[in-house]
């Protein structure tokens, strides 16, 4: 095991590493220069006189990696919930990716981490390590696992994965998201997280652009400019008696759009069964699957395995109607009442990790046994009912979800997501409200586009100020918007003035303006500079924490 003052060049077992340069880990202030020596992680570091960094966290230990050097801080302030303590990055000979600090034995919860150095020399923060099973969470925003628990300001993580450049990708892992962030400059071909912000009643938008070099063309094929929905058909009821004794398998559900399915499980002589669900089409080493128990007898046990080809079968999750736990050696079930529950069950086959969220929370995050989960082109879950000698009925609604060019966001199946409003001219000085196709420095036409309400000029509810870029993201790229821009717009990519073949796009730096920039260009362009930034609709209730599903 590693120790302070070691260099360390990639995590040990049992820790994950973030760098310096997620947009998570907050460089306060300015002035912040980049050291691109590759002796970095990453190749990159920053640093400055009198650096400043703070954090969020989930998890119970960290580390912190930086440089050591003749010339470097060697009091550096490290507070965590407020409880301060001490180190130096002094070191008579350069060392680059060493540990500097360590904290061990928290409380398995979210900590608030603020790093400052006290002295004139440089400092700068490398990357820090943390628990494997740990993440961190958004600086600002309260960030939270389920859309029924949002208010206005919150925000909500979400994985999107696009595998070719130029092709919309799709949405997963609404609220259970734990993977590596969607890099803020952005990419071509991304696969992690975002953060879904709430602005309005049933509306979240994206806090970054979640994939460049993709046209408006590609988009609005796939749905993504105006809307698109996903909304599952719904067959009949099938009822199955699948306990005679054995192994029974009545068929995989295998639907190339997505369903909803009921069945009801009986047994009649104490005797198990077992029924194969096929799960989601498996993506980047990974399979889900979607369920709801609408009855369980008292005396009914469900046993759900994960099936692998090479492997056999292990059991993943044991439920009764009040207790749900992983199956081991040792049986530590967590108590609540199952029963009517949304229960998703994720499995990541390259960490080996177990993720299982109940009513959109992420109640259940096991590391298993490589033996038990592993990607070998056969994948499959077995709900197998066993019971005592008497009669049971066990009644599943199971949900299954084939992505497509949109995928699939936490089975919201009255949900939307498009692009954004920016407007499709500039706001005029007059009183009238009219529109102006030459930049007045007021904002875009008409004035409640999407842009410029929530981006340019709300402080979602005093939680943020107003045009934060550290929430919005909006420097680094440009966001494509639904709107086709007046004939004769006059704008920095079309000075001679555009016409109906463009298409508005909002933000980006360019000549001093980035969050108020207006500009438009044809639809087919694709470049490193811009692309996607989503919008989800879904139907919330006015019933205070109802979401309609």
């Amino acid at each position: 095991m590693a120790t302070i003052g070691q260099q360390l060049l990639a995590p040990e077992t049992g820790w994950r590493r973030y760098d310096d340069s997620d947009s998570r880990i907050v460089k306060v202030g300015t002035g912040w220069l980049n050291d691109t020596n590759t002796y970095n992680y990453n190749s990159s570091c920053n640093y400055k006189v009198g650096s400043e960094h703070n954090f969020k966290f989930k998890g119970t230990k960290l580390r912190i990696i930086q440089m050591m050097l003749g010339n470097a801080s060697t009091d550096i302030s490290v507070s965590i919930d407020g409880i301060i303590e001490h180190y130096s990055a002094y070191k008579s000979s350069n060392q680059y990716q060493s540990i500097v600090y360590e904290k061990s034995n928290l409380t398995n919860g979210v900590h608030s981490v603020i790093i400052k150095s006290l002295t004139g020399a440089s400092n700068g923060l490398d990357a820090i390590d943390i628990d494997d099973i740990g993440y961190l969470l958004h600086p600002t925003l309260n960030q939270v696992a389920s859309l029924n628990t949002m208010g206005i300001g919150d925000c909500i993580p979400c994985r999107y994965t696009a595998t070719t450049s130029g092709v919309a990708g799709y949405f997963s892992e609404l609220g259970i998201c734990i993977a590596n962030e969607i890099p803020i400059a952005g990419t071509a071909t991304p696969d992690g997280l975002c953060y879904l912000i709430k602005t309005d009643k049933g509306t979240l938008i994206a806090d970054r652009v979640i994939q460049t070099n993709i046209s408006w063309d590609a988009l609005n094929i796939n749905g993504l400019i105006e809307g698109a929905s996903n909304k599952p058909q719904s067959i009949s009821t099938a009822s199955i008696n699948a306990f005679s004794g054995g192994f029974y398998n009545s068929g995989n559900f295998n639907y190339s759009v997505p369903i909803a399915n009921k069945i009801t499980f009986n047994s009649t002589n104490g005797s198990y069964g077992q029924e194969n669900f096929k799960p989601d089409a498996t993506v980047s080493n990974s399979s889900k699957i979607n369920f709801k128990i609408l009855t369980m007898t008292d005396n009914a046990r469900l046993d759900l395995y994960f099936y692998s080809k090479t492997y056999g079968k292990s059991v993943v999750l044991v439920i009764t109607p009040n207790q749900i736990g992983i199956s081991s050696s040792v049986w530590n079930p967590y108590d609540i009442n199952i029963i009517g529950k949304d229960i998703v069950v994720y499995c990541n086959f390259t960490n080996n990790t177990i993720y299982v969220a109940i009513d959109g929370v992420m109640f259940i995050y096991k590391k298993i046994t490589p033996a038990s989960i592993s990607a070998d082109a056969d994948y499959s879950f077995l709900c197998a009912i066993t019971s005592s000698n008497t009669a049971q009925t066990i009644q599943l609604e199971y949900y299954k979800y084939v992505p497509n060019s949109l995928g699939v966001v936490h089975n919201i199946n009255r949900g939307l997501i498009r692009s954004m409003s920016g407007g499709c001219a500039y706001a005029d000085a007059d009183a009238n409200g009219n529109m102006s196709l030459t930049d007045k420095s007021l904002g875009a036409w008409p004035t409640n586009n999407e842009w410029d309400k929530y981006i340019v000029n709300s402080d979602l509810k005093g939680k943020i100020a107003k045009g934060d870029d550290n929430v919005w993201h909006y420097t680094p790229t440009w966001s494509w918007c639904k709107e086709t821009g007046i004939n004769g717009l006059i704008s920095a990519s079309v000075p001679s003035g555009g016409n109906s073949t463009n298409r508005i796009f909002r933000g980006y730096l360019y000549q001093g303006r980035a969050i108020n920039r207006l500009d438009n260009i044809v639809t087919s362009n694709a470049n490193v500079a811009g692309g996607f930034r989503p919008v989800l609709n879904y139907v919330e209730s006015d019933i205070v924490s109802e979401v309609i599903y």
